[in-house]
């Protein structure tokens, strides 16, 4: 007869942990959104309506998408400002192939700050990537476009993905 009363308890008892690790997961999520906005809190800019976000621990991910071209802002933190300088830490973070075309690492100053910057060039895509520091952080931007058209378009001048690149790291501002 105990038997037959363990068996039964056994469901239950996993249909618990099932529970239980739900809301586990639930709260590791709500935790990871707020340890986002302090990671994101000593950064400020301006993303242009259209573009969509997305956001993950330790990240922000802006994306548009139309008509054969898409375009992503990302802007990654990092709090490992003891391990490097920024233009160690910066160039350490850039990943190319032999096929790409790589630009000139350069210094640049925007809105008071020191920022470096690098492009690349790959078949459909152009990405172009910086970094910067703020008081308590390290920020790796990527701003990405994809054209299968390769530029080829008659609203180039006032396409969201190609007047956003410039518009968005002008807004750049850290603590």
């Amino acid at each position: 007869m105990k038997y037959k009363t363990n068996v039964k308890i056994i469901p239950i008892v996993v249909i618990c942990l099932i529970i239980l690790c739900f809301f586990i997961f639930l709260g590791s999520r709500h935790k990871g959104y707020e340890d986002n906005e302090e990671l994101f809190g000593e950064i400020s800019y301006d993303v242009p309506s259209g573009f969509e976000l997305d956001e993950y621990y330790g990240s922000k991910y802006y994306n548009f998408e139309s008509d054969g071209i898409y375009c992503s802002f990302f802007i990654d933190a990092d709090d490992g400002k003891y391990r490097d300088d920024l233009k160690k830490w910066f160039s350490g973070r850039i990943y190319y192939s032999l096929n790409d075309e790589i630009g000139e690492l350069k210094e640049l100053t925007i809105n008071d700050s020191k920022m470096y910057y690098i492009d690349k060039k790959s078949n459909y895509s152009t990405e172009y990537y910086y970094g910067i520091s703020s008081s308590n952080y390290y920020y790796f931007i990527t701003y990405r476009i994809t054209d299968y058209d390769n530029g080829d378009r008659e609203d180039i001048d006032s396409n969201l993905c190609y007047n956003s690149k410039d518009e968005i790291i002008s807004t750049i501002k850290v603590k």
